[in-house]
């Protein structure tokens, strides 16, 4: 299927489900297309479509539409505004200086130089100077961003901060000059890194801290030209650490230039600079023992992923995208021994078309201090950050993990480990022991070690909402990915090939890659789970559904967890069940909801054999209701009351079968309705307290004539014109007791 064919069937099937998908007419013929690529290695062809108001782009009004290779739409994503259209058209009140201006107050930031308009490229597009304020020219543009069920008129402005901790894409009202959103492309992170791939750190080494010489480690799949070409054409342009995929150099004075110190390979790319671990990081030869360390590991970083899909139309990182798609000019830009800080590291993501940067410190913890550039998990951490960024939402949005519940720290700290993972044994795995100074088995900086063990670990889908947004968010993501990877292992063996392998550590990466892809913007815990199962029906035909299903549910992202709000990691409830295709035996109860005292209740019990196979020696137990005395011999199936249970012997069961099963209790005597609380109201208002905390005293409830239920009066409260937070409460509390309902009477004017 070619580009024009894939994205007329994605307009088809919007076209047919208009209705269902809440989609206009005007929704449908002012789409644009912010990006369109296929996957090469499975055929799907990823669209992403933005909403258009009068004449401008929708942030935040995006589709993703994903076509198979035989036309069918394997996942949509909609989050289109709905009833744009009635959005009224209002003109910025603001032009772009004064918003650059008005933003920068809002960010104390202090405009040292004239603010100049120099580019226009239509009338809602223009580049203005630095101002003073960012270390590059500042493109603004006119846009609405979608807020809830509606659209605002905004600029936007990329705003690249001298701090070196802010790569700002900000959203401020045309109309206010107020800041509406804001992301920054820059991810924090505090993580490890180490020798060639796969060991993760000096101490993982053999023997330890030991460097290993390796020879044309160049993918000619990925870098075709090798690691030191830019132009498409045999032959070196560089000898110091730079090239088609990254430019690594040392950045002491954390100035971000291109001045720094690369170390020379000579014509022969030569690096052979030795690493002395009792000296400091920038003793002897370690620095270019670093820088190289660094310029090796974003290359083999970039060769290895782009066999998963990271490549030149999804918008990895290349100078030259040797006419292969996409944009390029856009290596990663990685400074070794950044001086602007210590103890961290971070990665900022612009779209693509645009460098991003890696900034690796150095460590002070231990004597002498460590250096980050050797935490081979730290790099691929960081750069795993650029992968996350550029795959959701496509490309050209590098602004789509900014929510609550964005998983970016969890993508990244298991990529890392994936890389590292050295056979099919089960191992437990701490996140920056070396950095840290603890030995190679060490904690780390995570709340708890990698484990599929609950004991070592326990950390579930439930626990979010207690973490830190977004590295103890992110730490339960990639506890779920860890869980998934090794449940793929277990299945398909363990593949040492990181490139090409058929592994079950390599279907992992290309779930999780290819979900990426699938999921929507901003998502949610339950957007990547939902988009990885959608990977594997376009890869694998879904024969791994089950799979993944129990290594998400054993984490409390079963099939009835239900995710909230991804702008919030405090709204989601976990839940360990699976869907009824991934269930052996499928056992529905079936009862009334009332009954009365003395009354009989048949209970209806279907038990199904969803194996694929004939089950032997199936039996239920079913325990009986409090309050219920069972009815003997009223089991059928052959079941019968075994202590306060009702156990069903059924033997064999064929695949596909389902035997209905039943039995009868009788409700015990006695257990009539007890009204602990009635008022009517009629006698008064002396059974309540009448207050409020907040508002006006004069709008809290009172008996009154309007709308009654029954009788003549009941309590009213009036509509004010201002807040107030009034209530009732009952003068003498009564205390609940098992069962317990509260009834009342309420009518609504909301007119």
């Amino acid at each position: 299927m070619d580009k024009d064919e894939a994205l007329n069937a994605a307009l088809a099937h919007l076209k047919s489900n208009a209705k269902s998908l809440h989609l206009s007419k005007t929704d449908l013929s002012t789409l644009v297309v912010t990006n369109q690529y296929a996957s090469q290695h499975n055929g799907v062809t990823h669209i992403y479509l933005r909403q258009k108001h009068h004449g401008l782009e929708v942030i935040g009004g995006e589709l993703g539409i994903h076509i198979a290779a035989d036309g069918t739409v394997i996942k949509l994503n909609n989050k289109f505004v709905k009833n744009i259209e009635k959005a009224a058209y209002q003109p910025p009140k603001l032009n772009p200086i004064q918003a650059v201006t008005q933003t920068a107050e809002q960010y104390d930031l202090q405009v040292t130089e004239k603010l100049t308009t120099l580019k226009s490229f239509s009338s809602t597009s223009f580049e203005l100077s630095k101002g003073g304020i960012s270390q590059d020219q500042i493109p603004v543009k006119l846009f609405y961003i979608a807020k809830e069920d509606t659209v605002e008129l905004v600029w936007q402005m990329v705003l690249r901060l001298h701090d070196d901790a802010r790569w700002l894409d900000v959203r401020t009202s045309a109309i206010s000059g107020k800041v509406l959103d804001v992301a920054n492309w820059i991810s924090e992170a505090t993580d490890y890194l180490v020798f060639p791939v796969p060991e993760v750190s000096p101490e993982d080494a053999s023997p330890v801290n030991v460097q290993t010489s390796v020879n044309q480690p160049a993918d000619a799949t990925a870098s075709p030209f090798g690691w030191h070409d830019t132009n498409g054409v045999a032959g070196a342009e560089y000898t110091i650490t730079r090239g088609n995929n990254v430019y690594a150099q040392e950045d002491a004075n954390s100035n971000n230039g291109s001045d720094g110190f690369s170390p020379d390979g000579g014509a022969s790319l030569v690096f052979n600079f030795s690493w002395n671990p009792a000296l400091e990081p920038t003793g002897g030869t370690n620095q270019s023992a670093a820088i190289t360390n660094l310029f090796y590991w974003n290359n083999i970083i970039h060769d290895v992923f782009y066999h998963y899909g990271f490549d030149e139309v999804s918008g990895n990182f290349q100078e030259n995208n040797y006419g292969n798609g996409g944009l390029g000019s856009d290596s990663v830009d990685a400074d070794a021994q950044d001086g602007g800080g210590t103890n961290n590291a971070n990665f900022g993501t612009p779209p693509d078309g645009s460098n991003p940067r890696m900034q690796m410190y150095l460590w002070n913890l231990t004597s002498p201090g460590r250096d980050g550039d050797f935490e081979n998990g730290i790099i691929v951490h960081e750069y795993a950050h650029g992968i996350s960024n550029r795959l959701t939402g496509g490309p050209a949005n590098s602004s789509c993990l900014n929510n609550s519940e964005q998983m970016g720290e969890g993508w990244s700290d298991w990529l890392a480990l994936v890389l590292t993972t050295k056979s099919d044994t089960h191992v437990t795995r701490g996140m920056g022991p070396y950095v840290l100074g603890e030995p190679n088995n060490g904690a780390g900086i995570r709340p708890a070690r990698y484990s599929t063990s609950l004991g070592e670990n326990a950390y579930t889908y439930g626990d979010i909402g207690s973490l830190a947004v977004p590295h103890g968010v992110g730490f339960v993501w990639a506890t779920m990915l860890w869980e998934l990877q090794w449940a793929l292992i277990d299945e398909y063996g363990f593949d040492s090939d990181v490139y090409t392998g058929t592994g079950g550590n390599n279907m992992a990466i290309q779930l999780v890659m290819d979900g990426m892809k699938l999921q929507t913007c901003n998502p949610g815990f339950v957007d990547g789970r939902d988009a990885i199962l959608a990977a594997d029906v376009a890869n694998y035909s879904g024969a791994n559904q089950c799979l993944i299903w129990e290594a998400f549910a054993k984490r409390g992202l079963g099939f009835s967890a239900s995710q909230g709000s991804s702008s919030s990691s405090s709204d989601g409830t976990e839940a360990f069940d699976l869907p009824n295709a991934c269930t052996d035996l499928i056992v529905n109860k079936t009862g009334p909801a009332t009954v009365d005292p003395d009354g009989a209740i048949i209970y209806q019990i279907a038990v199904t054999n969803n194996s694929g196979s004939s089950l032997d020696g199936v039996q239920v137990t079913d325990p009986i209701p409090d309050f219920t005395t069972y009815n003997e011999g009223s089991a059928n199936c052959g079941g019968s009351l075994v202590g306060d249970d009702v156990v069903f012997s059924l033997g064999s069961l064929s695949d596909g079968e389902t035997r209905n099963c039943s039995f009868k209790v009788t409700v015990d005597a006695g257990l009539d309705r007890v009204i602990h609380f009635s008022d009517d109201i009629e006698s008064g208002a002396e059974n309540w307290s009448i207050t409020h905390d907040g508002g006006l005293a004069d709008v809290d409830w009172s008996l009154d004539t309007s709308n009654p239920h029954a009788g003549s009066t009941a309590f009213f409260a009036p509509n004010p014109s201002s807040l107030s937070d009034q209530y009732l409460a009952m003068t003498d509390p009564v205390t609940p007791t098992s069962h317990t309902k509260l009834k009342f009477w309420h009518h609504y004017d909301t007119e």
